[in-house]
């Protein structure tokens, strides 16, 4: 009788709610029919958060929670940064006290998993993104019950980190985006891979020696910063991310800002912090809609560079 109580109180505790919130960094518009098919979404577990200082389009019936940036006591003016002046804020004004899971997201991704979630590996999910990008389609068997998915994650007893962008870690690496102070201004070259300065930054910070070999074991990594991740996790990385922002350490390898480098230099210290932890992690890639807010014409350039074809 005894055991059987026991087990039965087990199981009550793999079950607790879980109090989580994924902030969706927005700019200027808020698009109704990217959430319309995700039963599950809605103000307690979603708030976006607007960067910037442009006005934001939205359905004032639609019940959405927002917040903005610049109306919180702690805040950073750098657009170039993109999403992580989002995090930054999350981070310096506690919005995330009170939750046992932190996220971000994109307000220009649909909560829609790319294709049934049944891909073998990141190769198979990478012609599963591009086919929905190029051809601007939803696929066959594409789930739409991420916040059903998320719960079934996050009850169990055993911490996870969800990813929502998922890419695979030698394809990041190829891009060759540089870091190097010889070239301070070089997009991408021979120079100093950015993935190798932010390796060696990570075990400067934390005392560990972790390899590219080491990284090149991982899955995949965590890309533009689309995440749910436990709280505990969260504030480790931006202990390690908040002194480079601060420093503004980053500003010498785009100085005339011409591709919003910082940000995306900082995407990659994100995902590789996450690849490094010793976590169960789960990939929920969401699919992308960047043609939404991209002159024609560059759509393939911009695909070309984030999943290196």
């Amino acid at each position: 009788m005894l055991r059987v109580q026991k087990a039965a109180m087990a199981n009550q505790s793999n079950t607790v709610p879980k109090k989580w919130t994924i902030f969706i960094m927005c700019h200027n518009v808020i698009w109704d029919e990217l959430y319309a098919f995700d039963s599950g979404f809605d103000s307690r577990h979603y708030t976006f958060i607007k960067l910037g200082r442009q006005n934001l389009k939205y359905n004032s019936h639609k019940g959405y929670k927002i917040i903005s940036e610049r109306d919180c006591p702690i805040y950073l003016d750098l657009p170039h940064y993109a999403e992580l002046t989002g995090l930054y804020c999350i981070y310096k004004n506690r919005l995330h006290d009170g939750l046992d899971y932190v996220g971000a997201s994109h307000y220009d991704k649909e909560h829609r998993l790319i294709g049934d979630g049944s891909h073998r590996n990141m190769q198979e999910l990478d012609a599963l993104r591009l086919e929905a990008d190029i051809k601007r389609r939803v696929l066959p068997g594409s789930k739409t019950n991420l916040t059903e998915l998320i719960e079934t994650q996050i009850t169990q007893r055993q911490d996870v980190h969800i990813s929502l962008e998922s890419h695979d870690v030698q394809k990041i690496y190829d891009q060759r985006i540089t870091t190097d102070e010889r070239y301070p201004d070089m997009f991408v070259g021979n120079g100093v891979n950015c993935i190798d300065r932010i390796l060696q930054d990570y075990n400067d910070f934390f005392g560990t020696r972790y390899t590219w070999e080491d990284l090149k074991k991982c899955d995949y990594l965590t890309m533009c910063n689309c995440f749910l991740t436990p709280v505990w996790l969260f504030e480790k990385l931006m202990t390690f991310i908040c002194p480079i922002i601060e420093s503004r350490s980053l500003d010498i390898f785009d100085t005339k800002r011409k591709h919003r480098l910082q940000g995306g230099l900082l995407e990659r210290y994100v995902a590789v912090f996450f690849a490094l932890e010793k976590i169960k992690t789960v990939d929920l890639s969401t699919v992308h809609q960047p043609w939404r807010k991209i002159r024609p014409g560059f759509l393939k350039k911009i695909l070309s560079r984030v999943i290196g074809r």
